[in-house]
């Protein structure tokens, strides 16, 4: 049986194995470079959806960031005013309470934090009051 198989015919099929044997060990130690260039063709693929994804992410991004901005001005006014008026601690928390009742979109956002460090920090420098945090998490209650 082996007498029927030619030289030339094994050195193919033998050729054709090492050839399959190492573009399998290439594909295996390079597939992470290989899934990177086919994820990179892909986004080039997906053209003006996946722009129109990333800049309505960004218009997003840039509202609450307007938004908390104003915010915090707004309450740095309040603070202000409460220093000149001589407001009590009580009073000062209802006014940024319900300042903050317009801001119901910012909650649960990594400027909600951000927005609770200025009110505590504000009222400890501006008005020597210091806030708890069950009195921090309260101002963003109705």
């Amino acid at each position: 049986m082996l007498h029927k198989i030619s030289w030339e015919y094994f050195l193919t099929i033998a050729s054709f194995l090492t050839i399959l044997y190492y573009a399998a060990f290439i594909f295996i130690f390079y597939r992470n470079i290989f899934s990177k260039i086919r994820f990179v063709k892909f986004k080039s693929l997906l053209g003006k959806k996946h722009a129109q994804a990333v800049t309505d992410d960004e218009e997003q991004a840039d509202y609450f960031f307007h938004r908390a901005s104003s915010l915090s001005k707004i309450i740095k006014q309040q603070i202000s005013q409460a220093v000149a008026k001589n407001s009590s601690k009580a009073e000062i928390l209802f006014a940024i309470q319900s300042t903050l009742k317009n801001y119901h979109d910012l909650i649960g956002t990594a400027f909600e934090p951000a927005i609770n460090n200025l009110v505590e920090d504000l009222s400890n420098k501006e008005c020597s009051i210091y806030l708890s945090a069950e009195e921090l998490g309260s101002i963003w209650k109705n």
